[in-house]
C-alpha cells in the first residue's frame, strides 16, 4: 500500500501534517475526515522504504510503551475524579525526561484541543486515536482509555510469547554459526600448514581449506559487496511490488497459511473489539483495524468487506463471501443476531491468538530437538574433517621417531 505525506487543518484551525499508508488519495482524505482534518494536500513519498524505517525508528517502539503507561495512569486518575488537564499535568510530573511529550499535550489540553487532536501529533496508531475520539464523544473516557490499555497489554504479552517461543532455535543456530566459523577461520589454516607442500588434501579439508582462503583473496570484497547489494535490491523489492507476491505465496504454503491467518485474525479482531466496545460503528473501525495487518491481500480483503458494510451487507455476510471462513462467519453472525458483536469478536480473537501461539510453539518444539540433531551431526562433520587427515598424518609418522 502507498505512503502519502499529507498537509492538512484540524478543528482547530491549525495546520497538521504526516504520513500515512492508504491505497488512494481520496481514501486517505476520507479517513483524515473521520479525525477531523481537512486534507488540503496529499502526495505519495519518493523514498517509501525509508520513510517507512523513518516511522518505526521515530517512536514505534518507544511509543508503545509510553502508550501503555499513559492510558493505564490516566485510566486511575480519570477513576479518581480528575480532569483530563489535571491528569496529564500529574503525570508529567512523574516523568524523570526533560522532552517528555506530556507537557505539550497538557498544553493543547488546556487551550480547548481535546486530546484524541492533542495525539494527533504523536506516532500512535489510528485505531487508539479513534478510540479516544470515541469516548470524548460518549462520555466515557475513563472506559475507554481502560480497554485502550487492556489491548496495548494484550499486544505485549502476545508478542512476547513469540519472540520466548523462537528465542531457543535462533540461539542454537547462532552457536553452530559460531562454532562454524571458529573451526573454518581459526583450526583449519593451522591445521593445513602440518601437512608437507605437495601433499594432496582430503577432499572435504580442501575445501574448507579453500573457504578459509577467501577473506585474503581480492576478489571477495567486490564479491561481498555484489552479495549485499543483491540482498539489498530484494528487501527493496519485497517492500514494494514484491509484497503482494510474497504475502500470496505464504498463503498457499499448507502449515505458513495457517499461522499467517491465524495470526492476521487474531490483530484484526482484537483491534476491532476494542473499538467495538468503545463505541466506535463496526462501518467506521474495521477499516482502522484492518490496516493494521501485515499480509496485504488479507488487509485487502477486509477493506472490501468495510466496503460492503457501509453499503448495508452484515458482518457476518461479508466475511463468508469474501474469505470463505465458515467457523467465523458462524460466529459473527450469532453476535449479530444477540447484539453481543463485540464480545464476541473479542472471544474470538482470543482463541485465534491462542492458536497462533500453540501452533508456534509447538513448532518450536519440533523443529528445537530436529535442529540440535542436525548442527551437531554438522559440527561432528566438520570436526571429523579436521582431525581425520590429523590421525592420518601421525600413523604415517614411523615408530620410533
Amino acid at each position: 500500500m502507498p505512503l502519502f505525506k499529507w498537509e492538512g487543518i484540524d478543528i482547530t484551525g491549525s495546520i497538521c501534517s504526516g504520513k500515512e499508508e492508504a491505497s488512494t488519495s481520496q481514501e486517505l482524505e476520507k479517513t483524515l475526515r473521520t479525525r477531523g482534518i481537512a486534507m488540503l494536500q496529499a502526495k505519495k513519498a519518493l523514498f517509501q522504504a525509508v520513510d517507512r524505517a523513518e516511522q518505526v525508528s521515530h517512536g514505534k517502539k518507544r511509543q508503545s510503551i509510553h502508550e501503555l503507561f499513559f492510558f493505564s495512569n490516566l485510566a486511575e486518575l480519570l477513576d479518581a475524579g480528575l480532569f483530563v488537564s489535571d491528569a496529564i499535568a500529574l503525570m508529567a510530573q512523574q516523568q524523570k525526561e526533560k522532552d517528555s511529550y506530556f507537557d505539550e499535550i497538557k498544553q493543547k489540553v488546556n487551550q480547548g484541543v481535546p486530546l484524541s487532536a492533542a495525539l494527533e501529533s504523536y506516532k500512535i496508531s489510528p485505531l487508539i486515536i479513534s478510540l479516544v475520539r470515541a469516548g470524548e464523544e460518549t462520555a466515557s473516557l475513563t472506559k475507554t482509555s481502560r480497554l485502550i490499555a487492556q489491548y496495548l497489554t494484550q499486544q505485549q504479552e502476545f508478542r512476547s510469547r513469540i519472540k520466548t517461543a523462537i528465542y531457543m532455535p535462533a540461539i542454537t543456530f547462532g552457536f553452530f554459526v559460531l562454532m562454524m566459523l571458529v573451526i573454518i577461520f581459526g583450526l583449519v589454516p593451522k591445521i593445513v600448514t602440518l601437512f608437507p607442500e605437495g601433499t594432496k588434501l582430503p577432499n572435504a579439508l580442501r575445501i574448507l581449506s579453500n573457504i578459509s582462503q577467501l577473506p585474503k583473496r581480492p576478489l571477495f570484497l567486490l564479491w561481498l559487496s555484489a552479495m549485499f547489494c543483491c540482498i539489498g535490491l530484494f528487501i527493496f523489492w519485497l517492500a514494494h511490488a514484491g509484497r503482494s507476491y510474497l504475502d500470496a505465496i505464504m498463503l498457499q504454503l499448507p502449515l505458513v497459511r495457517t499461522w499467517v491467518l491465524n495470526r492476521n485474525l487474531a490483530n484484526l479482531l482484537t483491534s476491532l473489539g476494542i473499538m467495538l466496545e468503545g463505541g466506535i460503528p463496526i462501518a467506521r473501525a474495521l477499516p482502522i483495524a484492518s490496516n493494521g495487518l501485515t499480509n496485504s491481500l488479507l488487509r485487502n480483503k477486509f477493506l472490501v468487506i468495510g466496503k460492503e458494510i457501509e453499503m448495508g451487507a452484515p458482518f457476518s455476510q461479508a466475511i463468508r463471501q469474501e474469505l470463505h471462513l465458515e467457523d467465523l462467519a458462524t460466529i459473527m453472525a450469532l453476535g449479530e443476531q444477540t447484539g453481543r458483536l463485540g464480545q464476541l469478536v473479542n472471544r474470538t480473537a482470543r482463541w485465534y491468538e491462542k492458536q497462533c501461539t500453540d501452533s508456534l510453539l509447538m513448532v518450536t518444539q519440533v523443529i528445537q530437538p530436529t535442529l540440535i540433531i542436525i548442527l551437531g551431526l554438522g559440527i561432528a562433520g566438520l570436526i571429523g574433517s579436521v582431525y581425520l587427515p590429523i590421525l592420518e598424518l601421525a600413523q604415517g609418522i614411523p615408530q620410533g621417531i
